[in-house]
Order: structure tokens, then sequence, then C-alpha cells
């Protein structure tokens, strides 16, 4: 099997979204290259393969960059990684973002991302004089009474969020994600996993 000596604009597309979801399953890799290059990067050590349980009584492979696919990453520009919470919170993400067209995809923001949108917002705010607005965002910011989603993507002009509710997020957590929504004015789309859907 061959190290990788160049990277093409597919392998591209497959960095953005291991940067974008976390982690990926092979069905939504083979979207992006063939089963053969996959291998060419696990081998080379920019992929991580790990058998996990995504119900008590099913397993699966799941892929993620390892820290030299991060670095590969980065040489195109590529930053802000998802941060991880569960695989079956991850994979969740990985389906939203895989069921999106591609152009779509490209544009996706991660939590950090959303973060710096929040910051923006802040700072609209403050420019135009809207101090009671700047102020409120502030004390929210200040309380953690907010919080952003898991992810956002600009469809027909207009960024979306996005966010995967578990068992564990608490009334106040998802009141947070809300309050994220409003305070940057975007719609945001939630998807509650059940508990049969959870990881064990």
């Amino acid at each position: 099997m061959k190290n990788i000596h160049s990277i093409y604009q597919n392998d591209i597309y497959l960095l953005q979204a291991l940067r974008s979801c976390g982690v990926l399953l092979k069905e939504h890799i083979l979207q992006y290259i063939s089963n053969h290059r996959l291998l060419t990067f696990i081998k080379n050590g920019y992929i991580n393969k790990t058998a996990t349980f995504v119900k008590k009584d099913m397993s699966t492979f799941i892929y993620a960059l390892t820290q030299r696919g991060q670095r590969l990453a980065k040489q195109f520009n590529i930053t802000k990684f998802y941060r991880s919470s569960s695989v079956i919170h991850d994979l969740a993400v990985a389906e939203k973002y895989m069921n999106l067209p591609l152009g779509v995809r490209l544009n996706w923001q991660t939590e950090k991302e959303l973060q710096n949108v929040l910051y923006q917002t802040l700072k609209i705010y403050e420019e135009t004089q809207q101090y009671a607005r700047a102020d409120e965002i502030e004390d929210l910011i200040r309380s953690k009474q907010i919080s952003p989603t898991d992810g956002g993507y600009i469809l027909d002009g207009r960024l979306c969020l996005y966010e995967v509710i578990t068992s564990n997020y608490s009334v106040k957590d998802i009141k947070a994600k809300k309050i994220f929504a409003e305070m940057v004015n975007c719609p945001v789309d939630f998807y509650y996993l059940n508990r049969k859907e959870e990881s064990v």
C-alpha cells in the first residue's frame, strides 16, 4: 500500500467533514474517497479506525482524525475542530452534516466558530450603540447561561443552527442553546436522541 504523496480535492472534503463532525462512518467516507484510499489514510496515521458500541447489542467502526491528521488538515486551512461529545451524539451530527448538499457542508461552522459569531454579534451591538442588548449578551456569557450549538450552516444566505439533545442535557443546558439562537437571531433545529438510541 502506497504512502500519501498528494492530497486531492475529495481528500480535502473528507478532512473538512471529519473536522466538522468529529467522527464518521465508513458509508460517509466512501461518499468522498475509495476504500483503498481510506486504508491508505489509516496506514499513514492520518485517520483512526475504532470499534465502538452504538447500541447495547450493535457495534460498528467509527473513523476520526488523529493528531497527525489534524496537522495535515491545518495545511489546507482546516481548523477549529469539532469537540467530541459522545459517539452516538457525534454520529447524529454527522448524519445531519452528510444529508446536506456538498456546497452547504463546506460552510459548516463548529461550536468554536459559532462562539465567534456570538462575539461578532456583541461587537455589532456595541458599534451600533445598542448597549442594552450588548450588556444582555455580556451578562449571559458571564453567568454561563448561553451556549453555542453543535454546528451551523449557511442556507439561502442565512445561518441555521443544529443541536443534538441527549438525555444528559438538563433544562438549563437546552435553554442556553435556545438563548444562543435568540441572541444571534438564527433558526435552530433540535434533534432529540431518545434513550434507546443512546450509547450505553
